[in-house]
């Protein structure tokens, strides 16, 4: 049996570069529209999903050459991204009052102190190990543009149950764009 001393091969490991980031910790900053960002200004989440593009394949033939279909990329869609956050006893609940401006615009009715502009960016940034001290090294940061929540929708009550009230809201947005590693630590032009 050898040992381990004497093994040919120096065995060095960089958890920092070979460690995959952790899903757990990251931070949603809501950008560009000051209604929006000061509502949520200091709200966490608790999970954020959806995170998804799909692009449409549109099929077309070519007279001459009917063998094979040839195939070309068509619009892109980017999936909705859900927002769970904890309902807390204060007089309004962030997610509902955004919804409720976007309803009021599109219907035309009602005043909730807010312009016309209801959209906004969304900057989350998924720190890069989970330390609690100190500067958190941010290892990747996604954008997404042009946000709007399309649904806002509460857990159900169950006296039986032992969990906490969360609201789920819908953001429909224009597309996101993620960086990685140095190039998340730049700000993105917003």
């Amino acid at each position: 049996m050898a040992k381990f001393d004497t093994f040919p091969i120096a065995i060095t490991t960089k958890p920092a570069n070979r460690d995959p980031l952790r899903n757990f910790k990251f931070r949603a900053h809501f950008v560009g529209n000051e209604n929006v960002r000061d509502v949520f200004a200091t709200m966490g989440f608790i999970s954020i999903g959806g995170f998804g593009v799909q692009t449409d394949m549109i099929p077309y033939r070519e007279g001459g050459d009917n063998t094979t279909t040839r195939k070309m990329p068509g619009q892109s869609e980017f999936s909705p991204l859900s927002f769970v956050n904890g309902i807390f006893m204060e007089n309004k609940n962030a997610g509902y009052e955004w919804f409720r401006h976007v309803f009021s615009v599109i219907s035309g009715k009602g005043n909730t102190r807010w312009n016309e502009d209801f959209r906004c960016n969304i900057i989350i940034a998924v720190l890069g190990h989970p330390v609690t001290k100190g500067p958190q090294k941010v290892g990747m940061r996604l954008k997404v543009y042009n946000a709007w929540p399309g649904s806002v929708q509460f857990n159900d009550l169950n006296a039986g149950d032992n969990s906490i009230m969360v609201s789920t809201m819908s953001i429909h947005h224009e597309g996101w764009w993620p960086l990685f590693g140095e190039n998340a630590t730049n700000d993105f032009p917003l």
